[in-house]
């Protein structure tokens, strides 16, 4: 403060004070619980604050209705006011003359601040202005390089007195800091200095014999339950070095049942696997044999029902038969078949190489090899999986037959589901799969149940 009061800037109050003075950091509930000790227990009614810094206590004063004002020569200091107090501070130096008296001055971490000539001019301004002061300055801190003037607390008692303010010591001011005092103005002779700081020393060391007399006590305390704590750290050990064999032992003893559990549960694993793999087994069989059972019920049903349709076929063709013989016509017409039979098997031959040179691609509506090897059992015993002879079968004689060539598309099931296509082709069964190969895929008909 006396030597350059720019010091005092943001940086200053962020690292020069232990924690950063900045609101939000406890400095308001330190200042306030101090505001409260002073209003219970000195009562003033009105209070300056010199080297008030950011006010807290100030503020701390003020809510509790004292008429507080505060003095500071950092105006970074009073520019972080609360908004109501500002009108309060202001930026003065503790060397300048006080306007007005008050009931209680505090300064508190300020002196040090100060030149030895600055301080005793400061010490005269404050003493001018009230009959109370609490002060405080650190007798410790040497190392703060803004902190010119380090004192013992007897000096600065000292240069109270040079002004008739003297130390009341029945007051404890060490809710502030340890080093805080009370200085209060009167006038007191050496008799009266001796007197109270002679019964002062003897409460102090009453209290400090009660102090060393119970210390003495705690030590003897300590030194016996020392004697039984050896004593008893032998008994322990003792215990532990049992408590160690009987644990080794356990450990031993875990260690080979957890080998034994382990070579059984390997055992029982490699058991477990085997009956998995034979349960899997059997229920693949299982599976496919009843899948084959499926197949061939559908198979003996579509027999059934194609053995019904021959039957009924071949009597209408018998009656029809009986009737063409009885005809006429009949000796012409088997004349004419048998001229016209040549003919016939020589178009229906020429029709089938016509059907044998497609491109394969022709025929995936209604045939896939490895379908048509599946559903049909006796042609894979006899052709294997080779794709151009089954579908070769599949065009000469598979067609005819009504077999199944494709998962997708079932003779029997287009026939059912399209009574045209039946009515229009009757039992040919080829001309359906060219049906739909040519017509129904496109018409998306139905082609399985």
């Amino acid at each position: 403060m006396s030597y350059n009061s720019s010091v005092y800037n943001e940086d200053y109050y962020k690292s020069h004070c232990g924690v950063c003075y900045e609101r939000g950091n406890g400095w308001e509930e330190i200042f306030a619980r101090q505001a409260r000790r002073i209003k219970k227990e000195i009562a003033p009614n009105s209070v300056l604050d010199i080297g008030c810094a950011e006010r807290y206590l100030v503020e701390g004063l003020r809510d509790l209705g004292i008429d507080a004002k505060g003095i500071d020569v950092s105006s970074y200091a009073i520019s972080k006011v609360r908004d109501d107090i500002r009108p309060f501070c202001s930026v003065q130096s503790a060397t300048e003359p006080i306007k007005g008296t008050y009931d209680l001055i505090t300064c508190i971490e300020v002196m040090e601040h100060l030149s030895p000539e600055d301080f005793s001019v400061a010490i005269d301004r404050m003493c001018a202005a009230t009959d109370t002061i609490i002060f405080s300055s650190t007798p410790f801190d040497v190392n703060e390089e803004t902190h010119y003037s380090v004192n013992s607390v007897g000096f600065w008692a000292e240069r109270f007195a040079y002004n008739g303010f003297y130390h009341d010591i029945s007051y404890d001011c060490s809710y502030i800091s340890v080093q805080a005092m009370l200085f209060r103005k009167g006038k007191k002779t050496n008799n009266d200095l001796v007197r109270e700081y002679e019964d002062k020393l003897f409460s102090l060391w009453r209290e400090n014999c009660v102090l060393r007399d119970n210390v003495n006590l705690a030590n003897a305390r300590i030194k016996d339950l020392d004697n039984g704590n050896i004593l008893h750290a032998e008994e322990i050990q003792n215990y532990k070095c049992k408590l160690n064999d009987i644990q080794a032992l356990y450990e031993n003893k875990l260690k080979l049942q957890k080998e034994e559990c382990a070579s059984i549960e390997q055992r029982y694993r490699e058991r477990l696997s085997f009956e998995y793999c034979k349960r899997d087994t059997l229920e693949n069989k299982t599976l496919l044999q009843k899948k084959r059972s499926v197949f061939l019920e559908k198979e003996l049903y579509k027999a059934k029902q194609l053995l019904n349709e021959s039957n009924n076929k071949y009597l209408t063709l018998l009656k029809e038969l009986n009737v063409y013989k009885k005809s006429k016509l009949a000796k012409f017409g088997y004349k004419l078949s048998v001229r016209l039979s040549p003919l016939k098997e020589r178009f229906s031959n020429h029709g089938q190489c016509k059907l044998l040179k497609k491109e394969k691609s022709y025929w995936n509506p209604v045939f896939n090899a490895s379908d048509y090897a599946s559903f049909n059992q006796d042609i894979r015993e006899q052709f294997g999986m080779n794709e151009e002879k089954l579908l070769r079968h599949f065009i000469c004689y598979g067609m005819r037959e009504g077999r199944r060539a494709s998962r997708s598309f079932d003779v029997y099931a287009y026939c059912d589901c399209n009574p045209d296509v039946e009515q229009l082709y009757g039992g040919d069964l080829r001309d359906v799969y060219l049906h739909y190969i040519e017509c129904g895929q496109k018409e998306k008909r139905k082609a399985t149940n």
